[in-house]
């Protein structure tokens, strides 16, 4: 991590009073890929550890492929923990084929100014489809 990238990640973590993520879980939607779009794709829940979640993203992507930014919708707080259900975007990103192959899943911090994808990966986990 560079140091404009580690600034930017310690000033998301000053505005938010942020520990770092821990405890991340990924389970498959229970709903079939399909080839259309807005697919409901897998819950994610981790501990937050104090980031402001509005300046957290979701983003995923196969080898090879650009991470793509996923809509995640906060189905309300489990415990200590946060809980989103993540589809794919209004384009179609993985359909059956995609089934057994190794997505990678990660949460970053958006700039709050834009919120586009940005580098600032704070943790990544694979997803493995299974429907």
């Amino acid at each position: 991590m560079n140091a404009r990238c580690s600034a930017l990640v310690l000033l998301v973590c000053a505005l938010s009073g942020c520990g770092p993520l821990t405890a991340i879980s990924l389970v498959d939607h229970p709903d079939a890929l399909t080839g259309g779009p807005s697919d409901k794709l897998f819950t994610l829940s981790f501990n937050a550890g104090g980031f402001n979640i509005g300046l957290l993203g979701v983003a995923a992507n196969l080898p090879g492929e650009a991470a793509v930014r996923l809509g995640c919708t906060e189905t309300g707080p489990l415990d200590e923990d946060v809980v989103l259900v993540c589809s794919e975007p209004n384009v179609t990103l993985f359909d059956a084929t995609t089934v057994g192959k190794w997505v990678r899943v990660e949460l970053f911090a958006a700039k709050p100014e834009d919120r586009r994808l940005a580098e600032y990966t704070l943790n990544s986990v694979t997803w493995i489809p299974s429907n």
